[in-house]
């Protein structure tokens, strides 16, 4: 299918666009910032629930960590409150002591487990292991257009971006959902890189044209490591002790 080189979306409204950063096992105070978030609209626009990301958002980006939530919120269309569960679940499992890896060649942790527990992720919301990361219910006026970036090998300067809408040049590859979690995650010191078959800005600007304006930006990271009164977990298996979800509760509510 052909593509064109100029603005895939052309409107007069303001986009509300939403970034998150990698972080590792810090990655969950994205989550739990983003759902305070989503229930002060709820409670400024007085609705009924809290809107979902997707819903709210017209472009959601993220890198390896934030990629992976940028999934299950875009693309898998999860509210806040699924993705903290989904991601709590791959955490405990992929981060254990069990799947550590004997030896540290391509990684520390058994990449297979990864896969696995992104399939359950992917099947879970209600799609098959192939479903593909393009959404084919994406259209020019809908919202939760998804990327994510991945670092590839033959070229470390310019990230490879998966996106879930056509209508830009370079598009990326056709892959499955559950391929580009395991890409924008992969972490060398952690995990095999994976291999996916595929040709090698501004991503806003590029989707919805240099002239549209923005209506919202937010930009989530993941903060710096000490400063908020916990100790560090001693190692990467301890996920989400009780206390570092007080701590990163406390932070959320005091927004």
């Amino acid at each position: 299918m052909a593509v064109s080189a100029g603005p895939a979306i052309l409107s007069d409204l303001p986009v509300n666009l939403l970034s998150l950063d990698g972080g590792g096992i810090r990655g969950v105070s994205e989550l739990f910032i983003l759902d305070e978030l989503m229930k002060r609209i709820q409670l400024r626009e007085n609705l009924p629930n809290a809107p979902k990301p997707c819903e709210y958002f017209d472009l959601i980006g993220g890198t390896s960590t934030g990629g992976l939530i940028a999934i299950m919120l875009g693309r898998l269309k999860m509210s806040t409150e699924e993705a903290l569960q989904s991601y709590n679940k791959i955490s405990s499992v992929v981060f254990s002591s069990e799947n550590r890896k004997p030896f540290y060649r391509d990684g520390k942790f058994k990449a297979t487990t990864l896969k696995e527990e992104m399939q359950n992720v992917v099947r879970k919301a209600g799609h098959s292991n192939d479903q593909k990361l393009l959404d084919p219910d994406a259209g020019p006026n809908s919202k939760g257009h998804t990327f994510v970036c991945s670092m590839t090998r033959i070229n470390l300067r310019s990230p490879q971006r998966f996106r879930t809408y056509q209508g830009l040049p370079n598009q990326g590859p056709d892959c499955k959902i559950w391929e580009a979690a395991r890409a924008t995650t992969t972490a060398p010191t952690f995990f095999k890189a994976i291999k996916i078959a595929g040709p090698g800005g501004d991503e806003a600007k590029e989707l919805f044209g240099p002239n549209r304006r923005t209506g919202v930006l937010v930009s989530i990271g993941t903060g710096h490591p000490g400063p908020s009164g916990f100790q560090q977990p001693k190692g990467i298996e301890k996920v989400l002790p009780l206390e570092l979800i007080s701590v990163l509760r406390r932070i959320t509510t005091r927004l």
